[in-house]
Parts: C-alpha cells; structure tokens; sequence
C-alpha cells in the first residue's frame, strides 16, 4: 500500500484524475506518430528502390501502340510522351527543353525574277514575224 492514498485507489489517479487522461493522449498521439514516420519511409524506400525494368524509350514505344489502337486518349497520350521525354533528356544529359521553344519558320527562297523570253530578232533584211515587234534599230533612223 503506497501512504497517503485511502485503500483501493491506483497510483495512477493520485491526482484526481486531471493529469491522467493529457498524460494518456499525449502518449497516443506519440505513438500514432512514430507508426505514421515509419510508414513513410518504408513506403519512401520501396519507391527509390524499384528500378523501372524497361528503358523510357521502350515504354514510349508500348504507349505509342495503345495510343494507335485507340486505348488511349490523346490527352493522355501526351501526358505520357511529355513525362518520358523528360527522362529520356535527363539519362542522355541534354538541357531541358524550354517552356516556350522558339521554332525557327522556314524562310521562304527569294528566287530572282526570270527575264522574259527574247523574242527571235530576224536576220537583217527579213521581214519580222507576224505578232512580233521590231525592236528599236540602233543608229540613224531611215528616212
């Protein structure tokens, strides 16, 4: 028998009960805590453990035959191709594609003028062709 206490009562409830049931909470929710933490990180470590056993670009190729067999709506489709082209960037080591790439348009050929077709001069002392003009004589004017 502990002194002080009347016979029958608990050490625990020395103190009218007021301390018991914080103390009880309080090492509850520490409790209730630790099982969430270590939840966590098994569920942390299960994730960085797995390896993916197909490359990105394997997998592109399997969601690109589910997208042509009309399995897959095209939203997703792109979700998909987004998400993996990241990584596929990221294993080859080229810098990230920009949000807004600037695409280059393809200037258009600035071709010369092509000169009109010379129309045939006849020879000296034929008459020009019929629709043909004559062109200009250099030298004096017949008079």
């Amino acid at each position: 028998m502990v002194a002080g206490l009347p016979p029958g009562r608990s050490p625990l409830w020395a103190a009218d009960g007021t301390t018991f049931l914080p103390v009880l909470y309080l090492a509850a929710a520490l409790i209730v805590g630790a099982v969430l933490i270590a939840l966590a990180q098994r569920r942390r470590r299960s994730t960085t453990s797995v390896s993916p056993s197909i490359s990105a670009s394997d997998q592109m190729a399997e969601f690109s035959k589910l997208y042509e067999q009309g399995l897959m709506s095209k939203e997703e489709f792109e979700k998909v191709r987004a998400r993996l082209f990241r990584e596929i960037r990221q294993a080859s080591d080229l810098p990230p594609v920009p949000a807004n790439p600037v695409v280059p348009t393809p200037q258009t050929a600035v071709t010369p003028p092509v000169p009109a077709p010379e129309t045939p001069v006849p020879p000296p002392g034929e008459p020009p062709a019929a629709g043909d003009q004559q062109p200009p004589a250099s030298g004096p004017a017949p008079t």
